[in-house]
C-alpha cells in the first residue's frame, strides 16, 4: 500500500504541469479520493472561533447513504472550516484539513517532545535547527503548533506547484508582479507569498517531505 508522503509527492507530481490557478479544493479531494479509501469529502462552513481554530478534519468514517437501505456504505470525511474566514484563508484551510487525509501515521497522535524528536531527527534539518528551534523549545503546549506548522507547508505545496512558483518569480524579479498580485494569483494568505518566493525555504520543505517518504521506507522495511 502506498504509504502517506508518496501520496503527497503523487498529488505534487499531478498537479505538476497546472495551468489554471489557484488550485481547486475539489481538484485536490478527488485525487485523495484515488489514494485513499475515502470515497467522498464534504466541506462544511460552521460558526466556529477562527481566532482560536479556523477548520477541522473528521477521520474517515463509514455513513449510510440511501444506498445503505441496499446494504451498502460510503467512506466520507469532512472538512470544516470557519464561515468568517477571507477568501484565501478559506482556501489554504480547506486544502490544508484535507492533507490530513494523508498525515504520515501517527502524526496527529504526536503529544510529547521525545515523539516529535524521534520524527524529526531522521529528517533533512541541521543539529542547529532541531536542536535551537525545535527540541529546546518544545512542549506538550507547543508540539501541536508545530506539527500544525508542518501541515501549513504541505498545503503550500500542493497549492504553488514548482513549476508555476518558479515563473512567478521571474515575473517578480523583472518587478512585473507584486506580492500583494502573488498572493491574489495562489489565492494563499499574503505571509505565504514571501516564502515562495524564498529558494532556501522552499527547498526545506520540499526536502523535509522527501526525506519523511524516505524515512518511512527505511522504517517499513526493518518492520518487514
Amino acid at each position: 500500500m502506498m504509504h502517506e508522503a508518496k501520496k503527497l509527492s503523487k498529488i505534487l507530481e499531478r498537479l505538476f504541469e497546472k495551468k489554471e490557478f489557484p488550485v481547486d479544493p475539489n481538484q485536490v479531494a478527488e485525487m485523495l479520493c484515488g489514494l485513499t479509501p475515502i470515497e467522498c469529502f464534504r466541506f462544511i462552513k460552521v460558526n466556529i472561533n477562527d481566532k482560536v481554530l479556523k477548520g477541522g478534519f473528521v477521520s474517515t468514517k463509514r455513513m449510510t447513504t440511501l444506498a445503505g437501505l441496499y446494504g451498502e456504505e460510503l467512506n466520507i470525511a469532512c472538512v470544516f472550516y470557519s464561515r468568517n474566514l477571507a477568501v484565501s484563508e478559506e482556501r489554504f484551510c480547506v486544502i490544508k484539513e484535507l492533507m490530513h487525509a494523508i498525515d504520515p501515521v501517527g502524526i496527529s497522535t504526536i503529544t510529547k517532545p521525545e515523539q516529535l524528536a524521534s520524527l524529526i531527527q531522521h529528517l533533512s534539518l541541521s543539529r542547529e535547527i532541531l536542536y535551537a528551534k525545535f527540541i529546546k523549545r518544545l512542549t506538550e503546549e507547543t508540539i501541536r503548533t508545530l506539527v500544525d506548522t508542518m501541515g501549513d507547508w504541505r498545503a503550500l505545496l500542493v497549492m504553488v506547484p514548482e513549476k508555476e512558483r518558479e515563473s512567478v518569480i521571474e515575473l517578480y524579479q523583472n518587478e512585473d508582479i507584486t506580492i500583494e498580485e502573488i498572493a491574489e494569483y495562489f489565492e494563499i494568505p499574503k505571509k505565504y507569498a514571501y516564502a515562495i518566493l524564498d529558494n532556501d525555504f522552499w527547498d526545506f520543505i520540499m526536502t523535509l517531505w522527501r526525506d519523511l517518504d524516505e524515512f518511512l521506507d527505511h522504517k517499513k522495511a526493518e518492520a518487514a
